[in-house]
């Protein structure tokens, strides 16, 4: 589908210069993955070689709340309840009345941020899983999903969505919580990350808010996260002014929420859970896909979405997010994704990189561009710099190996150009990329769905013809 995207906002420079296009060999973007309820997703931004991804993860065993205590458990169906009409109506003392011991801290200080970051609604309920760890009538371990709409609510809406609900994306975490049984019933005494701590987690959050976007980081990083906002608010437009181009509807949010740090220990942490590793690359940032509400929380508003695979995204920036002048540029790829996520989360592991960085890399083209057309970039520095990645010989189709290689910035372009390859071709890449996620598939296996065949050949040919 031939469209014009709304310009980039960048007043000084009305299409790319080579300085700007030859940083697109920098701002790469790959994708590990994390085997947490069924594959959470992490999609980053980076600048140098790439390790492995890490060993995959299991998600904590679950309490599962039952509408009636069986056999000495302990029905936790009221407390879930309780609790949830006190988040729906933002009412913190009597969420906290029912919360005591050492989960005080940590539950105030999720309050705090919160607060801190706009949010309006949200909910807690049992983690979703398939192994059933109930507390007992005494009391014990809980697993459970806490999560908010934060600054801006995301939703999911049409047919074939893979959640059930209603459209309300929370962001969730999950936490492991201890339960004490009192004479007026059972209260939280206890309150851990159940694997990685979040930045609301960590602890107060700095915030400064933009015309759609919100930005938060750590006590000391006033300055960058104002840069952030700063920059931030014309490439949240520009995106969703996109998107709606593209889709032809308004985007499924109204602004971005990004999470930024200067510190190295932090952004490990904030990505892994170990502070104590260490990238042996440069990282930019990544985003991070979150929990939804388990599907037996008990009686819960019609608004939520419910599902145990992992969707809905915000954006966590790092110590290098900000070199080299590419702060915009990291944004439109980490924004890229979070639609993509919101749109359609994988429903597996692994989904194609060829998919996930390279329309990624196409929308910052698009960006730079300011919305050219597939034929117009044929004559501009971007066709000089793809020219210069191939060395002169037509490509391969990139392997999802090579693409999160050393140097891989060349590829992730290269890769984008598949994409335009679709668009000449007569198919939407947009929905070229929804149905390779959704699906599992590399985009000419998505191509080969849609009843419009693409092979690699055709495709190198063409980039050959093109820019060679």
């Amino acid at each position: 589908m031939t469209h014009h995207p709304p310009a980039a906002p960048r007043a000084e420079e009305a299409s790319p210069n080579r300085r700007r296009v030859l940083v697109l060999a920098i701002v790469i973007s790959t994708v590990l993955h994390l085997v947490l309820a069924g594959g959470a997703v992490l999609a980053l931004s980076v600048s140098d070689a790439l390790p492995a991804p890490p060993a995959a993860q299991q998600r904590p065993a679950t309490a599962t709340a039952t509408a009636t205590a069986t056999s000495g458990e302990l029905d936790l169906a009221p407390l879930y309840v309780t609790l949830n009409e006190a988040l729906a109506a933002q009412d913190r003392e009597a969420f906290m009345s029912h919360v005591t011991g050492t989960a005080v801290e940590p539950l105030t200080l999720w309050w705090d941020n919160m607060d801190a970051l706009g949010w309006t609604t949200a909910v807690i309920s049992p983690a979703d899983d398939v192994e059933d760890v109930r507390a007992d009538a005494d009391g014990g371990e809980i697993v459970v999903v806490l999560g908010a709409d934060m600054g801006y609510a995301q939703t999911m809406v049409g047919e074939e969505r893979p959640v059930a609900g209603g459209p309300l994306l929370t962001f969730g975490s999950i936490y492991v919580a201890e339960v004490d049984v009192t004479p007026a019933g059972p209260v939280i005494s206890g309150w851990v990350p159940g694997r990685e701590a979040r930045p609301w987690d960590e602890g107060p959050l700095v915030v400064a808010a933009g015309d759609g976007i919100v930005a938060a980081g750590l006590p000391g990083e006033e300055d960058l996260v104002a840069e952030i906002a700063r920059v931030g608010a014309p490439v949240s437009a520009w995106a969703r002014d996109d998107y709606a181009v593209r889709h032809g509807h308004e985007a499924p949010l109204d602004g971005f929420v990004v999470f930024a740090t200067s510190d190295d220990e932090s952004f490990v942490q904030w990505l892994n859970g170990a502070a104590d590793e260490t990238f042996t690359w440069a990282s930019r940032g990544f985003t991070l896909a979150g929990y939804l509400p388990g599907r037996g929380a008990p009686e819960l508003a019609p608004e939520f979405a419910t599902s145990a695979l992992p969707t809905g995204a915000h954006v966590v920036l790092g110590p290098f997010a900000t070199a080299d002048d590419v702060l915009d540029l990291v944004l439109v790829h980490e924004f890229t994704h979070v639609l993509q996520f919101i749109d359609t989360p994988p429903r597996t592991a692994s989904p194609s990189r060829l998919t996930i960085d390279g329309w990624a890399r196409a929308q910052e083209i698009a960006y730079l561009s300011g919305g050219a057309e597939v034929g117009e970039l044929t004559s501009s520095p971007w066709a000089a710099y793809l020219a210069e990645c191939a060395g002169g010989v037509a490509p391969t189709i990139p392997t999802d190996d090579a693409l999160f290689d050393d140097d891989a910035g060349c590829l992730h372009s290269i890769a984008a150009t598949i994409f335009h390859f679709a668009e000449i071709s007569g198919i939407d890449p947009v929905e070229l990329a929804a149905v390779s996620l959704d699906d599992g598939v590399t985009p000419f296996g998505a191509a080969q769905r849609l009843g419009t065949p693409l092979s690699g050949e055709a495709w190198s040919a063409w980039f050959a013809e093109t820019y060679l």
